[in-house]
């Protein structure tokens, strides 16, 4: 009759108190029937509830990883309506809705949709740090902000930060008074200062640095902002003469007063801030543009344009010096000159 009540607790697919009710059942009704059994001998009844008890634990995680079953011996975490993790000792169940996703060893990052999670602001979630990781503590999140940190190959940080008098490049006010300290396996060379980021990941922990609060993130998907659409704007000028605009690739402008990526309304970059930190080269500029030969008066090659939309860019020969010129601007010899 015991293992009745114990069978009875496997046939139910889902995570309820009922399941561990049946089961302590089924072992005091298996423990009363041993004590006669072995005619009471106490020990011999407690080393057959213990190896069922062992027996229940093997099953379940047997059928959960195999069949992916609801589990028993696991605690539930709800990080969202649809995203809801059961935690046991030697593997985790994603349950995402439509979908049951098995994390033998967790080794798993997040496997949900990302839409799954609400999003929370980092300087919402900053705010009241403490009152943050006790609400989230072993729940995943979903974080939108700003890099304020790369820290070794592994690392990334987002602070608290306000807007500062000018939002040019990027650029932000950090406070580090608290800070969500992200583990991840991305490659963190596409990542920079400044670059706006949603992360997914689990609370895992709070620690305290040097009277900072870390809010520790694991298990994590990165989600960066797309840098590889963007428009361009230019701010002409009429004199007819050059000034340095990137100086150590031997860059100019001419007819210019400078040029703007423009990722969207609130990241608006310098040509030449993106091109010094590589997230864009001429390369990039003048991919599937095509070149025009510049010839001198004595029909000597003396360097090659393209005309891009907004501007031009003019490749000379001489000293390997390039230059952005006002659309405008089209006696490339005498810039080349």
């Amino acid at each position: 009759m015991g293992l009745l009540f114990i069978l009875g607790a496997f046939l139910i697919n889902n995570y309820s108190v009922i399941r561990l009710i049946l089961i302590i059942i089924g072992l005091i009704v298996i423990f009363l029937n041993t004590l006669k059994l072995f005619k009471n001998k106490m020990i011999c009844s407690i080393i057959c509830i213990f190896l069922i008890l062992v027996s229940t634990f093997v099953v379940d995680n047997f059928l959960t990883i195999t069949l992916k079953r609801i589990p028993i011996y696991a605690k539930k975490v709800v990080s969202s309506k649809k995203v809801i993790t059961f935690d046991s000792i030697f593997y985790r169940l994603f349950d995402c809705g439509k979908k049951l996703v098995v994390d033998v060893g967790y080794e798993k990052n997040y496997v949900c949709a990302q839409d799954d999670l609400d999003l929370i602001n980092v300087n919402s979630f900053l705010s009241e740090a403490l009152e943050s990781f006790a609400d989230y503590k072993n729940r995943f999140v979903k974080i939108e902000g700003k890099v304020s940190k790369i820290v070794g190959i592994d690392t990334i940080e987002m602070s608290f930060y306000e807007n500062g008098n000018s939002s040019l490049n990027g650029h932000v006010l950090f406070s580090q008074s608290s800070i969500v300290r992200i583990k991840t396996k991305d490659n963190l060379k596409n990542y920079r200062i400044y670059d706006d980021l949603i992360v997914v990941g689990r609370v895992k922990s709070l620690s305290e640095e040097k009277g900072i609060n870390y809010i520790n993130l694991d298990n994590t998907k990165l989600y960066p902002k797309d840098y590889s659409k963007y428009s361009i704007e230019v701010i002409n000028n009429e004199e007819d003469k050059a000034k340095d605009y990137v100086i150590d690739k031997k860059y100019y402008l001419y007819g210019l007063d400078d040029i703007f990526i423009k990722y969207d309304a609130n990241n608006i970059y310098e040509l030449k801030y993106v091109i010094s930190d590589t997230r864009l080269t001429l390369a990039d500029l003048l991919l599937n543009e095509e070149s025009k030969d510049i010839f001198d008066q004595e029909k000597n090659l003396i360097g090659k344009y393209y005309e891009l939309e907004k501007f031009n860019v003019v490749v000379c020969n001489k000293e390997n010096k390039t230059y952005f010129s006002n659309k405008n601007k089209d006696n490339f010899v005498k810039i080349c000159k």
